[in-house]
């Protein structure tokens, strides 16, 4: 019954079990309780571009 985003590589299902505020700031600290993973190519934001994964040669 949680709303999900639709047509992603992945999804986590989580419980919060304890919330930390550092600051102006609060951070949510899960347990995952369903996880679903499919095939696809992520995609990759890194030093404000956009990528994608490549093996290391």
């Amino acid at each position: 019954g949680n709303p999900v985003l639709g047509q992603t590589l992945a999804t986590l299902e989580c419980r919060v079990v304890e919330e930390v505020t550092g600051g102006t700031h609060s951070v949510f600290l899960g347990e995952v309780q369903k996880a679903y993973a499919s095939d696809g190519e992520p995609l990759v934001y890194y030093r404000g571009k956009f990528g994608k994964f490549e093996e290391a040669k």
